[in-house]
């Protein structure tokens, strides 16, 4: 009797686990799940955010008490939503298999994850990201030193329908040009042709001199 009760415990105890620690405990799995390089890097971003993760609210939430009604519980620990929201963004894995692994309804993964992506735009959106072009000089490879040292950015845009939207129109919409400054180079093929955008900061387009074809290639990336 004695035995069986310790295994119902150990079971409980298993099962009360936040599911993370089921599927990660070694770096190469954090990777895999969370595409971070280790534990501990996931720790450090999970501690820089758990705060303010712990005070979300679920974008149902909002819509209810707009009309007076009850919201849902939170039906998994914090950490497991943002575990799971992983899954989904990095692993592809899909919803309905998240529901399965998670214990949980179709409805409550598709609400975690339109609240964590939500959250992660306003939080994480909110960092800097843009490199000075002195971060940028240091860390580009040989070959751009010795040819293209003014060099600040590659640009390059994907069209969902070709030529729906033409290059200029992408540029001009993004606001990338406020990013730039005087003397900045932006390297593109030689079907970019904003030159008067960027000159209207003073930056200026650069074509790569091994470039040969219209477009950059993978080899070319």
């Amino acid at each position: 009797m004695m035995e069986l009760e310790n295994k119902i415990k150990r079971f409980t105890f298993l099962t009360d686990q936040p599911k993370m620690n089921h599927f990660c405990s070694t770096d190469e799995e954090f990777r895999f799940f969370t595409r971070f390089a280790s534990e501990e890097m996931f720790m450090l971003f999970w501690e820089s955010v758990a705060l303010s993760a712990s005070r979300i609210i679920y974008w149902t939430k909002a819509q209810r008490e707009a009309y007076g009604t009850l919201s849902p519980h939170r039906k998994l620990p914090i950490n497991d939503e943002c575990f799971l929201f992983l899954c989904r963004i990095v692993g592809g894995l899909k919803e309905k298999a998240l529901a399965s692994v998670f214990k949980v309804s179709l409805s409550t993964v598709s609400r975690i994850i339109t609240t964590w992506m939500s959250y992660c735009y306003l939080v994480l959106g909110s960092q800097p990201s843009w490199m000075t072009r002195q971060q940028v000089q240091v860390t580009m490879p040989k070959k751009f030193r010795w040819d293209c040292l003014e060099v600040h950015v590659l640009i390059d845009c994907t069209e969902l329908y070709t030529g729906s939207i033409s290059d200029q129109e992408i540029t001009l919409r993004s606001n990338f040009t406020r990013l730039l400054q005087p003397g900045d180079g932006v390297m593109a093929d030689k079907l970019f042709q904003t030159e008067r955008m960027l000159a209207e900061v003073g930056a200026t387009l650069i074509i790569p001199p091994f470039k040969r074809s219209a477009q950059f290639s993978k080899e070319d990336a």
